[in-house]
């Protein structure tokens, strides 16, 4: 599924409080099978555009179109619903969101709601729950007896459950140890790939985008500054300083090693140990 976002506004609102225009005149095009980094400072509207891909956000002037959905200030609740049930949505600290009394019930919750039958909602559960590492026989367990890195898991498996084929996450890995981050991500990423998913993350850490991202999304005040591939958005250094964009470990140790060595490396490393070899490689050592 393809996503694509045409001159769009929008407000947010939550009982009395209400801030106009967080997102403000938004075009930009998510590639179907991409995975794509948002990326900006706190205030940016990052989250704003997940909300507003997955139907919790609507615009005030502009449409979006999410594959064969199209999505407007006025929208169908029909639409609105198709749009919610190909969009998978997981919040930062997913596991706020658990609710029911047990792991099997809160994972079936989607489906459920959705009009599965009750046998689809069997299959939909297992596959889920292999899918992000969750044992059967925690099925009858309540999930606030879980440890954290479970309750994260069962709130993604709660999400997949329903099929999306857009998956948009929003700091999945927050507050996890750098362990458990890896290990989410690395799962999502394995999902991303074998699903065929469009995948779109909100992060603050150039570490995710450079590990796992394909293009990033820069935000400030609401509105798009640029759309470019990972590979681009590093070698802008003039973009990077004016919205406080920090490079990643192994691209500061890589232009640590440049600046030493007096010369630049041709490769592109992603991780420390891609960048070694790349050493070894070019008779760097």
């Amino acid at each position: 599924m393809q996503i694509q976002l045409n001159e769009v506004s929008a407000d947010y609102s939550v009982g009395p409080f209400r801030k106009t225009n967080v997102l403000s005149e938004l075009s930009l095009s998510i590639e179907q099978g991409a995975f794509t980094a948002v990326i900006g400072e706190t205030g940016a509207g990052k989250s704003s555009v997940l909300k507003l891909v997955n139907g919790l956000l609507l615009p005030t002037k502009g449409h979006l179109q999410v594959g064969e959905y199209t999505l407007e200030k006025n929208v169908d609740k029909q639409t609105l619903n198709a749009i919610r049930k190909n969009v998978g949505m997981v919040f930062q600290f997913p596991e706020n969101q658990l609710f029911a009394e047990t792991v099997y019930d809160d994972i079936a919750f989607g489906p459920r709601n959705f009009g599965f039958t009750e046998v689809e909602v069997e299959r939909l559960v297992e596959e889920a729950s292999a899918t992000v590492g969750l044992a059967r026989h925690l099925f009858t367990r309540s999930p606030f007896n879980l440890s954290g890195g479970q309750q994260r898991r069962v709130a993604i498996a709660g999400v997949l459950a329903t099929e999306p084929e857009i998956l948009v996450l929003d700091e999945p890995a927050a507050g996890l140890d750098p362990e458990g981050k890896r290990a989410i991500f690395d799962m999502l990423k394995d999902l991303h790939q074998r699903k065929g998913l469009t995948t779109v993350m909100v992060t603050h850490d150039m570490d995710d985008v450079v590990h796992y991202a394909d293009d990033v999304i820069v935000m400030a005040k609401g509105e798009v500054k640029a759309h470019l591939s990972v590979a681009e958005l590093f070698n802008q250094e003039a973009l990077l300083k004016r919205y406080r964009l920090e490079l990643p470990e192994v691209l500061r140790l890589k232009q640590t090693i440049e600046q030493a060595k007096g010369q630049p490396l041709r490769a592109h490393p992603k991780t420390v140990d891609e960048l070694a070899r790349a050493m070894i490689e070019e008779g760097w050592v």
